[in-house]
């Protein structure tokens, strides 16, 4: 490992630490509100009339959509914000994290918000028209169909910013970056694959979530000795 000469943390370090850890928090916080929402609502529905039932049902089922979706959004950018956190932490051990590639990871992100926002538009439309014209189809059919949609984006997303990211690091891990790409994105489709079978069951949900959150989670080792290993 070579250590900088000043031996002085970069001051993009703290940043990107913060604006990871307060964003990754905040996409919780707000995953947790949108997933128990419905959860309440479903179980207060009946203990009202049938008017307030049929209101509550309404709007959890709304509630209900858009949770799912925002959850694996909060997965993806959970490996974002660890990506963001261990190329600072790359950057004091090699010196070799450049303001192109500072000005260039921020652009990342940037990019990575709209297409949240874009998907959560295109989430939001389908659920409506499959609720609206296709009423005969059951839900998790769409909520299949819209899986593989995101299977397709999280890919190809994912796909490019670990191979500019191993290209600005200088590391010979791109398939390995691309392996680990694919993993995390076939471990979100695998577990909505699930919840598509046990749509109506939120504790099967939770559960299944958190399993496969490990699961994935098991590549956190590989970033954290990335720094440690021999450039090419």
């Amino acid at each position: 490992m070579v250590l900088p000469e000043n031996n002085v943390w970069p001051r993009h370090f703290f940043l990107i630490l913060f604006l990871s850890t307060f964003l990754s928090f905040f996409f919780l916080i707000l995953f947790f509100f949108l997933f128990f929402f419905p959860f309440l609502s479903f179980t207060l529905s009946f203990f009202f009339l049938s008017f307030f039932r049929l209101f509550f049902l309404s709007f959890s089922s709304f509630l209900f959509y858009f949770s799912s979706f925002f959850f694996l959004f909060f997965f993806l950018f959970f490996f974002l914000s660890l990506f963001s956190f261990l190329i600072s932490f790359s950057s004091f051990c090699f010196s070799s994290f450049s303001s192109f590639s500072f000005l260039f990871l921020l652009f990342l992100l940037f990019f990575f918000f709209l297409f949240i926002l874009s998907f959560l538009f295109l989430s939001f439309f389908l659920s409506l028209l499959f609720h609206f014209f296709f009423p005969f189809l059951h839900f998790s059919f769409s909520f299949f169909f819209l899986s593989l949609l995101f299977l397709f984006f999280s890919f190809s997303y994912l796909f490019l910013v670990f191979f500019f990211l191993s290209f600005i690091l200088r590391f010979s891990f791109f398939f390995l970056f691309l392996f680990l790409s694919f993993l995390s994105s076939f471990s979100l489709f695998f577990f909505s694959f699930c919840y598509a079978f046990i749509s109506f069951s939120y504790i099967s949900f939770l559960f299944i979530s958190f399993i496969f959150f490990l699961l994935s989670s098991f590549a956190f080792p590989f970033f954290i000795f990335f720094p440690f290993l021999p450039r090419s």
